[in-house]
């Protein structure tokens, strides 16, 4: 057989392989249900945190260091959820939130740091903002496919 044939019958083979077998490109990474859930429970963590430096109704006995265990936590959290986004392939979107999550929660920690003290408008502005950062991260993760979505 000549060497022509024989790249005509592997393109065919080839081909006929392609067809008939589940071939497909992913564009964003499978759905993660437990960064999910994480992300959803740290969202738990800020709203509790805000509430409970509202319950205290003067503004300057809400002291940052009274408070400074909960920050801590919930940037736990945030980084956390910052570096399983890091680490997935396919996941820029997804890891650029999470980045900018970490770094809206890092300015309004500082500031409560350096100020001592938050006011009632910066406790409702950061809840807001926070609560807007959390549903972005989880509806990036709700509008991923699921693992198996395409198999079948």
């Amino acid at each position: 057989m000549s060497m022509k044939k024989l790249k005509n019958i592997a393109l065919a083979g080839t081909l006929i392989c392609l067809l008939f077998t589940d071939c497909r490109i992913k564009l964003l990474p499978d759905r993660d249900t437990a960064l999910a859930k994480q992300i959803e429970l740290t969202g738990k963590m800020i709203d509790s945190l805000y509430l409970n430096i509202a319950e205290e109704t003067v503004a300057e006995e809400r002291t940052y260091k009274k408070y400074a265990k909960g920050y801590n936590a919930v940037e736990v959290e945030l980084n956390s959820i910052l570096l399983k986004n890091k680490v997935k392939a396919l996941n820029k979107d997804a890891e650029k939130i999470a980045e900018n999550s970490v770094t809206l929660w890092s300015r309004y920690k500082s500031k409560h740091q350096a100020d001592n003290r938050i006011s009632n408008a910066d406790i409702k502005l950061n809840r807001v903002f926070m609560r807007d950062q959390v549903l972005n991260m989880l509806l990036g993760e709700k509008y991923k496919p699921e693992e198996n979505e395409n198999e079948n």
